[in-house]
């Protein structure tokens, strides 16, 4: 039996060639890909306890800690702070987001804003940043990444826009910030630029409507929008996006990530539970003031608790010595309210005086004719004149008579007795006068 045969053209065997070169690339590249993906390497504990007895503290498990930044698009604060737990045994992811104002201690800067540490030289220094954050978790951070806002535009454009329940009505324009925000309540697909509205709403400009908290609420609307952006990511669908949003990440990010690092996390990503396996918290702390500044103060005993039941890679508890905080300044003294003075008395308002309501003239009524002064009635020549009244005249007492001296004898030896006058009763008689 003879076999068949095909003599080959030259161009045939160039064609076999470059196919069997591509093949091989492929191969030698897929192996070349396959050995670069693999988890970041673990950070080593620096063990700040003094006590030799007690053990050296090691990372335990397969948790990797990162840290994730978002820059401004005019300076370069990172206004936005997430330090990130990831799981990779138990498929649990845990954010910690941490305020911009959060004061960091023993820093020789005059502004201790963490979100100042990032450009504390004038120029990126991401290493500053991972290590004020450092001393304020007591954790080492594995690996990190400080994002441009624009590439997060691009990103939530990449994967298709988020779905979120806008929770009110959010307006403000700020042309020297090229940011305009103009979104409605209710639940709705949001592009990258609204995206961004979203998060970085505090107010409306005509303050009717914002944060009772001011950044702390802004931090927790965040949060909501992370865990949606999340779901939205680890999507099926977006996994064939994933080259492209890698390009534009690494084109517009500062970060210590190898591509195979990330192909390995995202790769870990997908075992996670969407509605369970994501943990959202805020650094536990008050607001407060210092040299005329706003702060916002970690609260030492809520955040070791924290972070020792949700973020501790090792197998030590974290304590006080750990962890390196600012303390919180002492309120200042309220002012004593002025004593408000007496209020003056008000005089009773003066009602004017009301015209009598002359009632309607009822046209079928008689005319009311005026009164008509009397008239005397006429003088009768024969009657007889009227005297005028005369006054009557009282009684006139007749003139009371002094008494008369009796007559005495005129003789010689003869006395002289003074008149005897009887006693004045006013008209009255004496009881005891028995004549009377």
């Amino acid at each position: 039996m003879k076999l068949f045969s095909m003599k080959l053209t030259k161009k045939d065997k160039i064609i076999i060639s470059v196919v069997s070169a591509v093949i091989t690339l492929l191969i030698v590249g897929g192996i070349y890909i396959t050995s670069q993906i693999k988890p970041p390497d673990l950070k080593p504990v620096i063990d700040n306890e003094e006590d030799e007895n007690s053990g050296t503290a090691e990372r335990v498990g397969d948790i990797y800690t990162f840290l994730f930044a978002g820059r401004d698009k005019v300076g370069l604060n990172t206004d936005t702070m997430m330090v990130v737990s990831f799981d990779t045994t138990e498929y649990t992811i845990d954010v910690l987001n941490i305020p911009r104002d959060t004061m960091s201690a023993d820093v020789p800067r005059s502004v201790k804003k963490l979100n100042a540490a990032y450009g504390v030289t004038g120029k990126a220094n991401a290493e500053n940043l991972v290590k004020e954050v450092e001393q304020i978790i007591g954790i080492p951070i594995d690996k990190f990444a400080v994002i441009k806002l624009d590439v997060f535009i691009e990103v939530i454009d990449l994967i298709g826009g988020v779905e979120v329940d806008v929770p009110r009505r959010m307006h403000y324009n700020d042309p020297g910030q090229d940011l305009y925000i103009d979104l409605k309540p209710g639940l709705q697909t949001l592009d990258g630029e609204q995206s961004m509205g979203f998060v970085r709403w505090r107010h409306n400009n005509d303050l009717s409507s914002g944060y009772a908290m001011g950044d702390l609420g802004r931090i927790e609307t965040q949060q909501i929008f992370l865990e949606a952006a999340a779901k939205a990511v680890l999507k099926p669908s977006v996994i064939t996006k994933v080259p492209k949003i890698l390009e534009t990440v690494f084109e517009n990010i500062e970060t210590d990530f190898t591509i195979g690092e990330i192909a390995w996390l995202a790769k870990e990503a997908l075992n996670v539970n969407l509605e369970t396996g994501i943990n959202m918290y805020m650094l536990p702390g008050v607001p407060g003031d210092y040299n005329g500044g706003s702060y916002y103060f970690a609260n030492e005993t809520e955040l070791l608790a924290l972070l020792n039941a949700s973020f501790n890679p090792t197998n030590k508890e974290l304590t006080s010595k750990d962890v390196n905080l600012a303390n919180v300044p002492p309120p200042k003294p309220k002012p004593k309210p002025k004593p408000k003075p007496d209020p003056k008395p008000v005089a009773p308002p003066v009602e004017p005086p009301v015209d009598p309501v002359v009632p309607p003239v009822d046209p079928t009524d008689p005319p009311v004719e005026p009164p008509i002064d009397p008239v005397d009635p006429p003088i009768d020549p024969t009657d007889p004149p009227v005297e005028p009244p005369v006054d009557p005249v009282e009684p006139i007492d007749p003139p009371i008579e002094p008494p008369v001296e009796p007559e005495g004898e005129t003789g010689d030896g003869a006395e002289i007795h003074d008149p005897v006058i009887p006693p004045v009763t006013d008209g009255i008689d004496d009881p005891a006068d028995p004549e009377a």
